[in-house]
């Protein structure tokens, strides 16, 4: 998994991407606060979810 974030002029942004599943998450925040552990939960999440129809 790769990511990256920052923060300007009052804004900040999260992006993370999971090459193995083709998966990515972005978070964007008009305020400038770390939204880092949110981008993180938001990954683990979908990570770790079945997204196939259950039988």
């Amino acid at each position: 998994m790769v990511w990256h974030d920052g923060q300007v002029g009052g804004y900040s942004a999260y992006l993370a991407l999971d090459p193995q599943t083709n998966t990515g998450v972005v978070v964007l925040s008009a305020q400038s606060v770390d939204r880092n552990m949110l981008g993180m939960m938001l990954m683990r999440l979908l990570r770790t979810q079945s997204w196939l129809p259950s039988q």
